[in-house]
């Protein structure tokens, strides 16, 4: 009985399964395209050709921030169906065209339009935009980069900088705009823009415009920069010639405008910075040369604080050349001798003398000089007044151009070698009471002029008895 009773159930639930199985096969018949194409294709027109779809503007012009489509079909009671698929992958149902349609979605958009062919069945074609790009640049990309970059040794000192970028399409221009007056930037290297903003003030207005036609728009205030020193600044830099520095000097410039220029591009620096830093570009761009004085002998005859100064063409250097001036002993060995002679050429009641040699170097040698330069020694204690002379290739002493300022003693001089250093409490202009005589700028020790005149007498006692025997020679013969 219980076995029949279970033969029975199992009965019944297979026929429930049964019945179910055929409820899912209609329900999935009732859905099958082509018991619907043939449900539909009695009340629409057959179409020879399937319906063409028109993208406006097409891909071939590039992005673009929205696309119009526009769908056409052979028949005027079609089957007028379309759908489309975004880049999520969802499809949307079948929409009833009615007239052309925008899309504005970016990514791959699939644009399928239904037709009945003329069986009866059926069928879609598609098209495919993938070339919309509806997102401005962002402004983030202005806002992090823009700036006035200075630069007093570039032929633009005041330059507007900034990087513009776009995910999708890419930037198609960049240009700003200032008291009515648009100028587009130049791209760079690295999406960076610059234009040329020495003529530009107060707020300037970027525009940053992609290839789909979006744009973004950014002000920036230009005011607060110091152009009257960037303007002064960069014409002395464009006077400068490079090819009459030394290459240590140039480099020397190069990196005193450079701190110049940062200084003036920080709205915080303030004026005694930059007044400083005026200073150092001034002084790197001096022609003079960069003379360092060096001892090679320490002692009384040496004065202190020797030092020197010249300018660009006083030498064969180039400018700003690194030179030395050595200081030493005189070479001389009769400069004992030499002393005397100087301090009796000075005229001084009671001078002090001071020997000592000079020598102008580069790291090349010597230095050719052109013209004379400038050197100072301190002027020995109590001393007002002082003459220098140089003893020059015969041995004879010179005297050289001096003056006392400062309590400094400068004289000039286009020779190097010994030189001699007299000086005096108090001065009594009186050089006939030396052992010489001062002739021009040049003194003859009275040694020297002695011989000289000896040799004169000589020649003049000769000159004489030669012409008494030539006399008594013609009276001679004339007495004949």
């Amino acid at each position: 009985m219980m076995k029949m009773m279970k033969t029975g159930a199992m009965t019944k639930i297979s026929l429930v399964a049964l019945l179910a199985v055929a409820v899912l096969l209609t329900a999935a018949v009732s859905f099958c395209p082509t018991e619907a194409y043939e449900a539909n294709a009695a009340t629409y027109a057959r179409d020879v050709n399937p319906p063409k779809i028109t993208l406006t503007p097409t891909d071939e012009s590039g992005y673009a921030s929205s696309v119009e489509v526009t769908i056409q079909w052979e028949n005027t009671d079609s089957y007028k169906f379309y759908s489309v698929k975004g880049r999520t992958g969802i499809e949307s149902g079948e929409i009833r065209y009615a007239a052309p349609f925008t899309i504005t979605a970016e990514g791959v958009n699939e644009i399928k339009a239904y037709y009945f062919d003329t069986e009866g069945v059926k069928r879609y074609v598609t098209a495919t935009v993938d070339y919309i790009d509806s997102t401005p640049p962002p402004s983030s990309a202005i806002a992090e980069s823009i700036r006035c970059e200075i630069d007093l040794t570039a032929a633009t000192p005041m330059l507007l900088t900034l990087r513009a970028s776009d995910a999708l399409s890419g930037v198609k221009r960049v240009y700003i705009k200032n008291f009515g007056r648009e100028f587009y930037l130049k791209d760079g290297a690295d999406s960076l823009y610059a234009v040329d903003c020495a003529g530009l003030s107060g707020y300037v207005y970027v525009t940053v415009e992609d290839n789909a036609g979006n744009t973004t728009d950014y002000g920036y205030q230009l005011n607060g920069y110091d152009r009257t020193t960037i303007n002064e600044y960069s014409a002395k830099f464009a006077a400068l010639d490079e090819s009459v520095y030394a290459r240590e000097a140039w480099d020397g410039i190069l990196e005193a405008y450079k701190n110049l220029s940062t200084a003036l591009g920080d709205p915080a620096a303030s004026t005694s910075v930059i007044s400083s830093f005026k200073r150092a570009a001034d002084e790197a761009a001096d022609t003079a040369y960069r003379i360092t004085t060096v001892y090679s002998a320490s002692n009384a005859d040496v004065p202190t604080g020797i030092d020197a100064s010249a300018a660009y063409g006083y030498t064969d250097r180039p400018a700003g050349d690194a030179l030395t001036l050595t200081a030493g002993e005189c070479a001389a060995a009769n400069y004992e001798d030499m002393k005397n002679t100087a301090s009796a050429a000075s005229g001084y009641l009671t001078p002090v003398t001071y020997a000592f040699s000079l020598a102008l170097t580069s790291d090349d040698g010597a230095a050719t000089v052109y013209r004379e330069i400038e050197i100072s020694a301190n002027m020995p204690a109590g001393a007002e007044v002082a003459k220098v002379y140089y003893c020059n290739s015969e041995g004879v002493l010179e005297l050289l151009s001096s003056e006392i300022r400062d309590g400094r003693l400068y004289f000039y001089t286009d020779s190097f070698g010994d030189f001699y250093l007299v000086s005096d409490l108090e001065y009594a202009n009186n050089a006939s009471e030396g052992d010489g005589l001062t002739i021009g700028d040049k003194f003859y020790p009275a040694d020297t002029l002695w011989t000289a005149g000896g040799i004169i007498l000589g020649v003049a006692v000769l000159g004489g008895l030669i012409t008494v025997a030539a006399l008594l020679i013609v009276n001679k013969k004339r007495g004949r």
